[in-house]
Parts: structure tokens; sequence; C-alpha cells
């Protein structure tokens, strides 16, 4: 079966940006194949294969389009600020059973832009079903997963359409879509999903960093840092330290 990582981005920031969480990929797994859907060429030549998009949708739309075309049979979707720091080759196995794989969000309910003691409603769905966070979703490629893929896109779009519904982001209703479908997920531990932007608790090996203004040294200390035990331990990124 194909298997490979997907990275999507729009605007040259964005692009630069998946061309360095796509370096820290290639690094880790030199042989596993990597796609870009973008709206220009990258600087670097660390894909195998680049889609070019004409005119991209704003916001989270485009992404949310481009999820449902996957272009592998076990497809790794990762936001352009992630960074793999170890090999991912265990995870794609999850797809023998599973047909969907992602990490809670570190809060179980998106705020609301502007009102930072409010959180997005999502109809239908259970405060205990908390969101996942949809920088790093592994998808395989069938029935079941085209039809979440088909729900989150449609939803979305209707809330696109709402009054400020611009405000809100992707994540609450792929929460809701996953809800409603009949796709088996599973729940991946954090360790595969490190949002180090925030105070994290891991058990095990981190193998994927996710967050956002960190320079290429800054994070190389950080993997070390912590992935310096295996026991469970806090990171807190203010302090850059780990708790054991």
């Amino acid at each position: 079966m194909s298997t490979g990582l997907l990275y999507i981005a729009v605007g040259p920031a964005y692009v630069a940006e998946a061309t360095a969480a796509a370096r820290t990929a290639r690094a880790a797994m030199p042989g596993l194949p990597i796609h870009l859907v973008a709206d220009r060429h990258p600087d670097e030549d660390v894909f195998d294969d680049i889609r070019i998009l004409d005119a991209p949708a704003p916001g989270f739309l485009e992404k949310v389009r481009q999820l449902a075309d996957l272009p592998f049979e076990r497809t790794l979707f990762l936001d352009t600020d992630t960074r793999v720091i170890a090999k991912l080759d265990e995870l794609f196995d999850l797809l023998d059973r599973y047909d969907v794989a992602a990490a809670r969000a570190p809060w179980r309910r998106s705020p609301i832009k502007g009102r930072p003691d409010a959180v997005v409603n999502i109809p239908g769905v259970p405060a205990a079903f908390s969101e996942l966070n949809t920088g790093v979703l592994l998808l395989g490629r069938n029935a079941a997963t085209e039809d979440l893929l088909a729900r989150w896109l449609a939803i979305y779009q209707k809330i696109l359409a709402l009054p400020k519904g611009g405000t809100f982001t992707d994540q609450p209703w792929f929460c809701q879509a996953a809800y409603e479908s009949d796709a088996r997920f599973y729940v991946l531990p954090p360790e595969y999903n490190c949002r180090f932007v925030y105070p994290t608790f891991v058990a095990d090996t981190v193998k994927i960093l996710h967050g956002r203004g960190e320079g290429p040294r800054i994070v190389e200390n950080l993997a070390a840092s912590i992935n310096s035990v295996r026991n469970p331990r806090v990171f807190v990124p203010r302090k850059r330290k780990v708790y054991t």
C-alpha cells in the first residue's frame, strides 16, 4: 500500500515553513515519499511530488478541501509548523485496524476569537467528546474516511457562510464530523503531536513536535531536552524544563 506524508501550504511564509518541516521528516525517514500541495514552488528540492494550486481558498478552507483528496492509501498529514524528530513507521500500522488517528487538542473546545471566556459550541456533540487537533492526521484512504472528510468540508463550508463564521477554525467541525461518522478512529498519545507551546505531559519518546516561533537550533535543543528521559514527565515551555 502507498504510504507517505502530506503538507499543505499557501503563501511564501508557509511554503518555507513546510519545506523546513519536510526536511526534518526526510532526515528521520529518508525513504518515505513526501507530497506538497501549495500555491507556489518551494526553494528547496525536498518534496517527491508537488501540486500547485491556481486559486487557493482563504484560511483553513483550502486545507480541508485538499484533505478530501488523499495522495496515498496511508497518508500522514502534518501542519507546516511540525517537526519530525524520530521514525514513525509504527504509526502507519494503526491503519491496519483504524481509519483515522489524531491526538487530542490542548483545549476541549476551541476558544472564540476576541471572546476569551467563550468557546465554540459544536451542535450534537457531547462535551465529553473533546476536540482533536487537526495538525497531525493519520488517514486511511477508504469509504469511511472519505465520508468523514466530506462531512468535515460540508460542515465547515456552512459555518463559513454564517455571519462572522470565518472567525472559527476548522478544528471544531472536524470534531463534529468525526462524532457523526462511522469511521474507526484512534486517539494518538501526545508523543505523536507534542504541542510544546503549552505545558505538555508525555510518557515515552516524543516523535513529532508541533508549534511555531522556534528557530531550528532551539527546536533541536528542545528535542534533546524533551527526550532526555523516557519516564512520565511534564514539559513547561516558558521555562524550557522537563519535570519528572
